[in-house]
């Protein structure tokens, strides 16, 4: 079907053979190979009938300027200097979360993923060797904690089993009794 005539445009809008095409391109009843055909026939003929370019650079120009600072805008990313003020932001945030959980509000909507923002590179030096001396205390403490743990298991009075085992008339378990 020639589109490049306007009158043959027309008569295609008019007919609703595109709704129907369209139904088919979409419908799980038909084969694979008439959807195939379906899905080419609508890329084909939309364009012409809406009037819509097929290059992308026709496409940049028609957007307005409001468009594009919508499309390329950030928003703008606060960052908090001050610790307290940093600490104070996060328990806020917290308590809030906490109320939102309690009231059911967050469980019953659909949690979206979110953009990864850059972490603000505030960091402070911390001496080497207090690290180390954190590391070991730790480790000198996980050492001790095990030690308590198997003392306790060994100071542990030990109950026998107090009950007296059943013996049956074919000679099974007889090895406990001796």
């Amino acid at each position: 079907m020639d589109l490049e005539e306007l009158y043959r445009r027309e008569q295609l809008k008019s007919s609703g053979l595109g709704k129907v095409i369209m139904f088919l391109s979409r419908s799980d009843e038909e084969t694979a190979s008439n959807r195939k055909l379906a899905k080419d026939l609508v890329d084909k003929w939309s364009r012409p009938i809406f009037n819509k370019s097929t290059r992308f650079e026709d496409a940049r120009k028609h957007l307005d300027d409001d468009d594009r600072v919508l499309l390329y805008r950030k928003p703008p990313v606060k960052r908090i200097t001050d610790k307290t003020a940093m600490l104070d932001f996060k328990d806020t945030d917290l308590d809030e979360f906490k109320r939102e959980r309690k009231s059911g509000e967050l469980s019953s909507s659909k949690q979206h993923a979110s953009k990864p923002e850059a972490a603000p590179l505030d960091f402070t030096k911390i001496d080497p060797d207090e690290i180390i001396a954190r590391a070991k205390q730790v480790e000198h403490d996980k050492c001790r904690a095990q030690i308590r743990k198997k003392l306790q298991q060994l100071k542990a009075p030990k109950k026998k089993l107090l009950q007296a085992s059943k013996l049956s008339a074919e000679g099974r378990d007889m090895f406990k009794c001796f």
